[in-house]
C-alpha cells in the first residue's frame, strides 16, 4: 500500500530536525520502503511517499519525529487503481 505523507517542521525545531536529518537520513524502519521524499526549498515542509503493508512500520518511523515536526498520512492509489475505482 502506498501512502503520501506531508510533513512541517515547527520553526523552533528547525536546526534540531534538520541535525538529526544529516546525521541518520532519516530512513524508515524495516517494512517500510521510502519511494521518495521531496523538500520544499523555501520552507520548513515537504512530503514522502512509502510504501508497507504495515501500518505499525509507518507508525513508528513517523512517531520518532513527531517531537519536531507535524505529519498528515493518506493512503494513496496509482493510476490503474484509481481507474478501476471511477469505473
Amino acid at each position: 500500500m502506498l501512502f503520501h505523507i506531508t510533513y512541517e517542521i515547527g520553526p523552533a525545531c528547525r536546526g534540531d530536525a534538520q541535525a538529526i536529518f544529516q546525521e541518520t537520513g532519516g530512513l524508515p524502519p524495516e517494512g517500510v520502503e521510502k519511494v521518495g521524499r521531496w523538500h520544499c526549498s523555501a520552507g520548513p515542509k515537504g512530503y514522502i511517499v512509502a510504501s508497507s503493508n504495515d501500518a505499525e512500520a509507518i507508525a513508528l518511523w513517523l512517531q520518532a519525529w513527531t517531537k519536531l515536526m507535524r505529519f498528515d498520512l493518506s493512503p494513496a492509489v496509482e493510476d490503474e487503481q484509481f481507474a478501476r475505482v471511477i469505473g
